[in-house]
Protein backbone atom coordinates (compact mmCIF):
# COMPACT_ATOMS: atom_id res chain seq x y z
CA UNK A 1 0.00 0.00 0.00
CA UNK A 2 3.11 2.46 0.35
CA UNK A 3 2.87 2.93 -3.33
CA UNK A 4 -0.58 3.31 -3.91
CA UNK A 5 -1.91 6.82 -4.54
CA UNK A 6 -5.30 5.63 -4.09
CA UNK A 7 -8.22 6.34 -1.46
CA UNK A 8 -8.34 4.63 1.96
CA UNK A 9 -11.60 2.28 0.43
CA UNK A 10 -9.57 1.76 -3.06
CA UNK A 11 -6.75 0.35 -0.76
CA UNK A 12 -9.61 -1.60 1.31
CA UNK A 13 -11.24 -3.22 -1.47
CA UNK A 14 -7.59 -3.68 -2.79
CA UNK A 15 -6.19 -5.49 0.41
CA UNK A 16 -9.55 -7.59 0.68
CA UNK A 17 -9.05 -8.90 -3.41
CA UNK A 18 -5.64 -10.16 -2.21
CA UNK A 19 -6.52 -11.72 0.74
CA UNK A 20 -8.88 -13.96 -1.07
CA UNK A 21 -6.01 -14.50 -3.76
CA UNK A 22 -3.38 -15.51 -0.79
CA UNK A 23 -5.91 -17.48 0.80
CA UNK A 24 -6.83 -19.64 -2.08
CA UNK A 25 -3.46 -19.94 -2.65
CA UNK A 26 -2.41 -21.14 0.95
CA UNK A 27 -5.18 -23.70 0.81
CA UNK A 28 -3.61 -25.46 -2.50
CA UNK A 29 -0.14 -24.84 -1.05
CA UNK A 30 1.33 -22.20 -2.93
CA UNK A 31 2.48 -20.09 -0.05
CA UNK A 32 3.32 -20.29 3.46
CA UNK A 33 1.28 -17.11 4.67
CA UNK A 34 -0.82 -14.65 3.71
CA UNK A 35 0.83 -11.55 3.78
CA UNK A 36 -1.99 -9.31 3.42
CA UNK A 37 -2.13 -10.11 7.40
CA UNK A 38 0.79 -7.30 7.61
CA UNK A 39 -0.89 -4.82 5.20
CA UNK A 40 -2.07 -1.80 7.41
CA UNK A 41 -3.67 0.62 5.63
CA UNK A 42 -3.92 4.44 7.73
CA UNK A 43 -7.63 5.74 7.73
CA UNK A 44 -7.90 9.27 5.93
CA UNK A 45 -8.16 11.95 8.59
CA UNK A 46 -11.23 13.93 7.33
CA UNK A 47 -10.47 17.25 8.44
CA UNK A 48 -13.45 19.49 8.99
CA UNK A 49 -13.23 22.77 7.83
CA UNK A 50 -15.41 25.58 9.19
CA UNK A 51 -15.92 29.09 7.83
CA UNK A 52 -17.75 31.94 9.46
CA UNK A 53 -19.98 33.45 7.31
CA UNK A 54 -19.11 37.07 6.23
CA UNK A 55 -21.45 40.26 7.02
CA UNK A 56 -21.86 40.81 2.96
CA UNK A 57 -22.34 36.77 2.40
CA UNK A 58 -25.32 37.77 4.76
CA UNK A 59 -26.30 40.84 3.34
CA UNK A 60 -26.18 39.23 -0.22
CA UNK A 61 -28.33 36.29 0.64
CA UNK A 62 -31.19 38.92 1.53
CA UNK A 63 -31.52 39.92 -2.09
CA UNK A 64 -32.00 36.08 -2.62
CA UNK A 65 -34.41 35.59 0.19
CA UNK A 66 -37.04 34.81 -2.38
CA UNK A 67 -35.49 31.37 -2.66
CA UNK A 68 -35.95 28.69 -0.03
CA UNK A 69 -32.23 27.57 0.96
CA UNK A 70 -31.36 31.73 1.14
CA UNK A 71 -34.04 31.87 3.72
CA UNK A 72 -33.61 28.87 5.31
CA UNK A 73 -29.49 30.02 5.94
CA UNK A 74 -30.69 33.13 7.11
CA UNK A 75 -33.09 31.56 9.34
CA UNK A 76 -30.42 29.56 11.08
CA UNK A 77 -27.34 32.14 10.89
CA UNK A 78 -29.92 34.34 13.26
CA UNK A 79 -31.39 31.68 15.66
CA UNK A 80 -28.40 29.25 15.95
CA UNK A 81 -30.32 25.89 15.58
CA UNK A 82 -28.86 23.09 13.40
CA UNK A 83 -30.93 22.25 10.73
CA UNK A 84 -32.09 19.41 11.76
CA UNK A 85 -33.81 21.08 14.60
CA UNK A 86 -35.52 23.46 11.79
CA UNK A 87 -36.63 21.03 9.65
CA UNK A 88 -38.16 18.63 12.16
CA UNK A 89 -40.19 21.52 13.56
CA UNK A 90 -43.74 21.26 13.36
CA UNK A 91 -46.82 23.91 12.21
CA UNK A 92 -47.80 23.95 15.98
CA UNK A 93 -44.30 24.22 17.02
CA UNK A 94 -44.14 28.02 15.10
CA UNK A 95 -46.33 29.97 17.67
CA UNK A 96 -45.68 33.54 15.56
CA UNK A 97 -48.09 35.18 17.62
CA UNK A 98 -45.87 34.76 20.48
CA UNK A 99 -42.83 34.94 18.51
CA UNK A 100 -41.26 31.12 19.90
CA UNK A 101 -39.97 27.87 18.25
CA UNK A 102 -40.95 25.14 20.63
CA UNK A 103 -37.69 22.77 19.55
CA UNK A 104 -39.15 18.93 20.75
CA UNK A 105 -37.32 16.94 18.92
CA UNK A 106 -33.54 16.98 19.37
CA UNK A 107 -30.47 15.74 20.25
CA UNK A 108 -30.10 15.42 24.18
CA UNK A 109 -32.30 16.97 26.62
CA UNK A 110 -29.96 20.28 26.81
CA UNK A 111 -30.98 20.63 22.85
CA UNK A 112 -34.92 20.59 24.11
CA UNK A 113 -36.32 24.05 24.68
CA UNK A 114 -37.97 26.99 24.01
CA UNK A 115 -36.24 29.71 21.24
CA UNK A 116 -37.95 33.18 20.61
CA UNK A 117 -38.24 34.02 17.15
CA UNK A 118 -35.24 37.00 16.01
CA UNK A 119 -36.86 39.93 14.59
CA UNK A 120 -35.15 39.90 11.29
CA UNK A 121 -35.83 36.53 10.26
CA UNK A 122 -39.64 36.52 11.41
CA UNK A 123 -41.41 36.97 8.44
CA UNK A 124 -39.15 34.08 6.97
CA UNK A 125 -40.23 31.46 9.22
CA UNK A 126 -44.19 32.63 9.32
CA UNK A 127 -43.33 32.01 5.12
CA UNK A 128 -41.92 28.24 5.71
CA UNK A 129 -45.06 27.73 7.78
CA UNK A 130 -47.75 29.54 5.65
CA UNK A 131 -46.30 27.94 2.87
CA UNK A 132 -45.52 24.39 4.18
CA UNK A 133 -42.14 24.99 2.81
CA UNK A 134 -40.03 21.80 3.02
CA UNK A 135 -35.94 21.47 2.99
CA UNK A 136 -34.36 17.88 3.05
CA UNK A 137 -31.40 18.23 5.04
CA UNK A 138 -29.59 16.24 1.75
CA UNK A 139 -30.55 19.03 -0.37
CA UNK A 140 -29.88 21.88 1.93
CA UNK A 141 -25.70 19.62 2.54
CA UNK A 142 -25.75 20.51 -1.34
CA UNK A 143 -26.67 24.01 -1.14
CA UNK A 144 -24.35 24.55 1.64
CA UNK A 145 -21.39 23.29 -0.31
CA UNK A 146 -22.50 24.74 -3.25
CA UNK A 147 -21.96 28.20 -1.85
CA UNK A 148 -18.60 27.45 -0.24
CA UNK A 149 -19.70 26.22 3.45
CA UNK A 150 -20.18 23.36 5.56
CA UNK A 151 -24.09 22.89 6.88
CA UNK A 152 -22.43 23.87 10.25
CA UNK A 153 -20.63 26.69 8.93
CA UNK A 154 -24.23 28.54 10.16
CA UNK A 155 -23.93 27.64 14.09
CA UNK A 156 -20.44 28.00 13.84
CA UNK A 157 -21.24 32.00 12.62
CA UNK A 158 -24.13 32.12 15.30
CA UNK A 159 -21.58 31.21 18.23
CA UNK A 160 -18.82 33.99 16.98
CA UNK A 161 -21.29 36.43 16.93
CA UNK A 162 -22.63 35.45 20.12
CA UNK A 163 -18.87 35.85 21.66
CA UNK A 164 -18.16 39.28 19.70
CA UNK A 165 -20.96 40.68 21.11
CA UNK A 166 -20.61 39.60 24.74
CA UNK A 167 -23.27 37.54 25.36
CA UNK A 168 -22.77 35.39 28.17
CA UNK A 169 -21.66 31.82 27.78
CA UNK A 170 -24.95 29.96 29.62
CA UNK A 171 -27.11 32.42 27.24
CA UNK A 172 -25.61 31.10 24.57
CA UNK A 173 -25.46 27.59 25.33
CA UNK A 174 -29.12 27.89 26.17
CA UNK A 175 -30.04 29.41 22.90
CA UNK A 176 -27.83 26.71 20.85
CA UNK A 177 -29.28 23.89 23.15
CA UNK A 178 -25.66 23.01 24.51
CA UNK A 179 -25.21 21.61 27.83
CA UNK A 180 -24.09 24.19 30.71
CA UNK A 181 -20.63 23.80 31.75
CA UNK A 182 -21.35 23.41 36.03
CA UNK A 183 -23.48 22.36 37.62
CA UNK A 184 -25.26 25.46 39.13
CA UNK A 185 -25.50 27.14 35.67
CA UNK A 186 -27.01 23.60 35.12
CA UNK A 187 -29.89 23.44 37.93
CA UNK A 188 -29.87 26.67 39.89
CA UNK A 189 -29.39 29.63 37.16
CA UNK A 190 -32.73 30.10 35.07
CA UNK A 191 -33.58 32.92 32.22
CA UNK A 192 -36.49 33.46 30.42
CA UNK A 193 -37.54 33.66 27.06
CA UNK A 194 -37.43 37.66 27.34
CA UNK A 195 -33.81 36.78 28.17
CA UNK A 196 -32.98 34.90 25.52
CA UNK A 197 -35.03 37.07 23.26
CA UNK A 198 -32.99 40.01 24.42
CA UNK A 199 -29.78 38.56 23.85
CA UNK A 200 -30.48 36.61 20.47
CA UNK A 201 -32.07 39.91 19.04
CA UNK A 202 -28.35 41.59 19.62
CA UNK A 203 -27.18 38.82 16.58
CA UNK A 204 -27.12 41.00 13.19
CA UNK A 205 -24.76 41.35 10.46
Amino acid sequence: SYDCNKGYATKSVIRSVMNQIFRYAAQNDLVDKNYTDYVEIEPEKVQLERQIYTDDEVKNMWTKSNLPEYALTLILLHQGMRIKEFTDLAPDDIDLENKTLNIRKAKNKYSVRMLPIHNAVYELIARFKNESIEISRPQYYHFAKSIGHTPYDVRHTFATKCNALGIPTLTIQRIMGHKPDTLVETVYTHLTIEDLSTAINQVTY
